[in-house]
């Protein structure tokens, strides 16, 4: 996919020319889903993996996320990403959707946070700002803090850098035998830290 979008970018370049200058303004994942509860879906998606990709795709500088359920998928929008950005902000979300759709009810409460959802306004969907989580997760990246909304913990808090962590662990094992093992790798060097966030 990712090489389809460099491929489809260099494609509109050339057939602008030289006097034209492209420039990125939002990415849009699309995940497949199935086709009954994509509501239920995309609100699961936003309460326990929105925070992670938020972290994987937007800037500093970001408003905040669309997650938005469609027949048969669920859309996700955020900054505009290319290469290996988008690879990782890609293969995370496939993995989140993938996770959201077979986790155990105990995973997803203990991994639920507490977050106000707005309307999207030019499209049905919800909007995730960057501070719907309570603290402004851009300006505090990997050490914002998240309070816990589902199970025992409700009322605790995590740091978003460990709910990246805990998230991508079910999103890892949901993706097992679909992906390169390089691919995974990519996604693990991020969410370890060994590899900066993106737009870092």
């Amino acid at each position: 996919m990712a090489a389809l979008a460099a491929y489809g970018r260099d494609a509109l370049a050339h057939a602008l020319g030289p006097d034209m200058t492209l420039e990125g303004y939002s990415t849009h994942l699309n995940v497949s889903a199935p086709e009954r509860g994509p509501d239920r879906l995309a609100d699961r998606f936003a309460r326990i993996f929105a925070p992670g990709l938020m972290l994987l795709l937007d800037r500093i500088d970001s408003p905040g996320l669309l997650v938005r359920p469609r027949p048969g998928r669920l859309e996700l929008g955020g900054e505009y990403a290319a290469g290996a950005a988008l690879r990782v902000a890609l293969t995370y979300a496939a993995g989140g959707v993938l996770a959201c759709r077979t986790m155990s009810r105990r995973d997803s409460r203990s991994l639920t946070a507490h977050v106000r959802l707005e309307r999207a306004v030019e499209r049905y969907g919800w909007y995730v700002d960057r501070t719907a989580f309570g603290e402004d997760l851009y300006a505090g990246g990997r050490e914002a803090v998240l309070r816990l909304a589902g199970g025992r913990g409700a009322g605790q808090t995590r740091s978003a850098g460990e709910q990246l962590t805990l998230t991508w662990r079910l999103g890892r094992a949901s993706l097992a035998g679909l992906l390169d093992p390089a691919e995974l790798d990519e996604v693990d060097a991020v969410v370890a830290a060994s590899t900066p966030l993106p737009h870092r």
